[in-house]
């Protein structure tokens, strides 16, 4: 999976309340990861346009990004 796949959750057994549930504990890692999550997945962003909105550099988002689908992937057992 390239990208954390909100589908791909779901066919493997997550609810859209779980779901948000661990986007709440991204979020009270750093609110910043929370937000990456939902402008890549839900609004479809590219890495750009979600580093202008959050004011931080490209690089962060794409680091951030990475440590995010990971992390829900390890949460969700995806692979």
């Amino acid at each position: 999976i390239t990208n954390f796949d909100v589908m791909a959750a779901e066919e493997n057994g997550a609810t859209l309340q779980e779901i948000d549930n661990l986007l709440d504990k991204l979020g009270a890692i750093h609110p910043r990861l929370r937000s990456i999550v939902e402008m890549k997945v839900f609004e479809g962003l590219p890495v750009d346009e979600i580093a202008d909105r959050l004011q931080v550099a490209p690089r962060t988002v794409a680091r951030n990004w990475a440590f995010c689908r990971e992390w829900l992937r390890e949460q969700l057992k995806l692979e």
